[in-house]
């Protein structure tokens, strides 16, 4: 969901860390490293360039893998599968 606006983004674990890359979609510290966490908000923090780098690549990956393109997904394949089924 934080995809979805071009902001940086910290990830730990879950659906983030299987969707983005550390480095060029988000930065990532594990599950409760309160200094791996802090060091990232600092890296950040410090970079705007990195920031906006790593917001827009985020953004991207929300783009590719939000509800509308799930739903277009879907609905193509009830198509095809409804023509094929019509024959």
């Amino acid at each position: 969901d934080a995809g979805c606006f071009p902001l940086s983004f910290l990830a730990g674990a879950g659906a983030a860390a299987d969707l983005l890359t550390e480095g060029e979609s988000a930065l990532f510290a594990p599950p409760a490293a309160a200094e791996a966490l802090a060091e990232a908000v600092r890296v950040l923090l410090a970079d705007p360039e990195l920031r906006a780098r790593l917001g827009a690549a985020a953004h991207e990956v929300a783009a590719r893998c939000g509800w509308s393109r799930l739903r277009d997904d879907y609905g193509a394949l009830i198509e095809t599968l409804g023509a094929k089924t019509s024959r």
